[in-house]
């Protein structure tokens, strides 16, 4: 009975589990439809904010391309001497003695970085997403994060190096922090390479 119960029990945190990866607050790739595609394909809608500011409602299909667990780590960079200087209260360090930041709802950074926010992909996930990527030339892809497409970007060759970026929507290194955190992922900073 005791094992019938244990049973039950990891059953009903597996489906509780599976939810909550199972809404949009997650990291997502999705495909971006264009409107004769959102007539006929099952797709959800998602809001953006265009490059000149406008917010537009986006259909993006409801198969995802690429999920959280497709990611291995998510990283910023930063110049090594603002490494040094930031505050205890906004990072942590991983079992790779990498620092990794968190959000703090004041800003204890008020450093500014390049937007650029980098997804380095598992080998299961850099192969989806190379697959996806080589059958689906000049289609747009939508990086969904916190219920809202993040960035659309246009497949204009195969992505075979098992990375993505996405531009960040803020220079703000906090702000960073909190866009990946409503993905489900960790911001790792590493310093930047010198030219």
């Amino acid at each position: 009975m005791k094992s019938f119960k244990i049973l039950i029990m990891s059953l009903l945190i597996g489906l509780w589990t599976s939810c909550l990866f199972a809404d949009n607050s997650q990291f997502q790739v999705r495909l971006v439809l264009d409107d004769k595609e959102a007539q006929v394909i099952s797709h959800d809608t998602l809001p953006y904010t265009s490059p000149r500011g406008e917010e537009i409602q986006l259909p993006v299909g409801k198969d995802i391309v690429l999920s959280v667990q497709d990611v291995q780590d998510t990283s910023i960079r930063l110049q090594e001497d603002l490494i040094k200087d930031m505050p205890d209260a906004v990072w942590t360090v991983d079992s790779d003695d990498v620092k990794v930041l968190r959000y703090t709802e004041q800003d204890k950074l008020n450093l500014t970085a390049e937007p650029r926010i980098e997804f380095k992909l598992t080998a299961d996930g850099a192969k989806k997403i190379a697959d996806f990527t080589r059958n689906n030339v000049k289609k747009s892809v939508a990086v969904i994060g916190n219920n809202r497409v993040l960035a659309k970007v246009m497949i204009m060759a195969p992505i075979e190096s098992g990375k993505i970026q996405i531009f960040s929507p803020t220079d703000k290194v906090n702000e960073m922090a909190k866009i990946v955190e409503g993905m489900g992922l960790k911001l790792k900073i590493k310093p930047t390479t010198a030219k």
